[in-house]
């Protein structure tokens, strides 16, 4: 007879991809006819936006442009040229569990970018491109928490709760950011929108009945070319806040949501004052939800008055979850080829994790390459930079898994020095460490009810050495006996443990 056993459904999201993809790519560009011939290159810089991710059967397919922006010095003309570009990219990620059904998270990084001079009127730009990519499916586990029978069955079971933590909603909405700035009266006007600079962020996310509501802020730092040739640098907090449908979750759940560009345009307005600038980005939101539940699940089962055959699962759970940030300042010095006069912009871009262990300690390691683009003693415009790795260690038993990001948060300050110029930044580490347990779980339970046990046969008492690292269940389920039964032959409170060496009486199961 097979038993009815009682089963816990839970609604969760397993995760099926978890990698990184570094890419190459590169393009060349010839010099529109309105535009002087370039005497040197001083900066590259890009923009990643995501147009598309699909999932289907063993494989994740990304695509998307990256906004490229050349600047170069003219040959016999002053000041800084724009050269603008959007270069392709299509990705993919192998995952033997992706499937059409699969959510797919990314995360899309520039670690480099870099443009060679051909000729005089033409170049070749390549920008080395880092894309985290992360795949859930959704689905359910079942637990089975008790057996709906007759209990002169004798059913016996060892079952126990624990807190495990899953991932119970996954979801994303696309925006859109519209707004128009100004350049402040103390600033000088803009004669050329020469680049910009966009970094979101997420920094408050809650449930709120079936509604995830969330706030960030799009930094925004443009540089531009004002009349007589000057650089100017002008920063932008932009705050926005957004609604995502998440039914199924708790109101208490943990929250983490990333925001990614689908898309950008900024230009100045046209007008006599030349301060104001149009801003429309195109954004994406990703949301994952953890929940922390308490579980019950029958881990063993036997009967006393019929031989049983039992199915076990093997469940793998996150039974703790823990988050952290850890910071490291940094301060170095970058050699430059031209004595500096002035420093016009600094910004740090960060390269792939590289996790390492040793015994009980995790350490995280990242490049983090600083790019300057200064004025030299000779009033002209340069570039610097220079790739520093960075190292953080957190102290992590062996039994947690664990994965970390780092960023530069807020301002990186550099002054020209004696030797070149002194940088001074932050970058951050943030991590989440998961405790991973295995438990056995019984899943189906059949009674072989034509050769009950002949219990006349058994002896009445059985007289027992505990030996070491026995417990109470296995002895009972040895001799088909109970733990109440033990317990109460011998004196035993329900918190005693069995001893090595102790002598128990065990009672034969009438």
């Amino acid at each position: 007879m097979e038993l009815e056993l009682k089963r816990n459904k839970l609604n969760c999201y397993e995760s099926v991809l978890d990698t990184a993809i570094l890419q190459e790519e590169t393009m060349e560009m010839i010099v529109p006819d309105a535009y002087p011939d370039i005497l040197r290159i001083v900066d590259t810089e890009g923009l990643v936006c995501l147009h598309s991710k699909e999932a289907r059967a063993g494989v994740a397919e990304l695509e998307g442009v990256v906004e490229t922006t050349v600047l170069y010095v003219p040959d016999g003309a002053g000041g800084v040229r724009r050269l603008h570009m959007q270069i392709p990219f299509s990705a993919k990620a192998e995952g033997a569990g992706v499937t059409s059904r699969t959510v797919l998270h990314v995360n899309a990084f520039v670690q480099s970018a870099d443009t060679r001079l051909i000729n005089p009127r033409k170049i070749l730009t390549k920008v080395n491109l880092l894309f985290s990519v992360y795949g859930y499916d959704p689905g359910e586990m079942e637990l089975c928490t008790g057996v709906s029978t007759d209990t002169a069955e004798g059913i016996q079971i060892l079952s126990g709760e624990q807190t495990i933590f899953l991932v119970s909603g996954v979801g994303e909405k696309s925006f859109q950011f519209v707004d128009n700035l100004n350049i402040p009266a103390g600033k000088p006007e803009m004669e050329e929108l020469l680049n910009y600079r966009i970094s979101l962020s997420c920094n408050d996310a809650k449930i709120i009945g079936t509604k995830l509501i969330f706030k960030g802020e799009v930094s925004l730092r443009i540089l531009y070319q004002s009349y007589g040739g000057a650089m100017q640098i002008m920063d932008f907090a932009l705050p926005f806040s957004q609604i995502m449908e998440m039914p199924g979750v708790d109101e208490g759940a943990q929250c983490n949501v990333s925001v990614i560009l689908t898309g950008a345009e900024l230009s100045m307005d046209e007008g006599e004052d030349r301060r104001g600038l149009s801003v429309s980005m195109d954004m994406l939101a990703q949301a994952e939800i953890w929940e922390a539940q308490t579980v019950s699940l029958i881990s063993d089962l036997y009967s006393t008055a019929y031989p049983t055959n039992s199915q076990v699962q093997n469940y793998f759970f996150h039974t703790a979850r823990e988050t952290g940030e850890k910071r490291q300042s940094r301060r170095e010095l970058i050699e430059t080829s031209v004595l500096p006069q002035m420093v016009i912009d600094a910004y740090v871009l960060t390269g792939p994790m590289v996790y390492g262990r040793e015994d009980n300690v995790v350490t995280f390691t990242v490049d983090a390459t600083v790019w300057i683009l200064y004025i030299g003693e000779d009033n002209a415009a340069y570039e610097a930079s220079l790739k520093i790795p960075v190292t953080e260690r957190v102290p992590l038993s062996n039994e947690k898994s664990c994965v970390c990001t780092a960023k530069c948060p807020g301002e990186v300050f550099a002054n020209p020095a004696a030797g070149g110029i002194e940088v001074r930044f932050p970058v951050d580490f943030i991590y989440m460490a998961l405790t991973d347990q295995r438990t056995a779980g019984i899943t189906n339970v059949t009674l072989n009810e034509t050769t009950p046990f002949d219990n006349a046969k058994r002896p009445s008492i059985v007289l027992r050495l505990a030996e070491e690292g026995e417990v109470l269940w296995d002895l009972a389920k040895a001799y088909g006996a109970t733990m109440d039964d033990i317990r109460a032959a011998n004196e035993m409170e329900p918190e005693d443990e069995v001893m090595p060496g102790r002598l128990l009486l065990i009672p034969k199961k009438r």
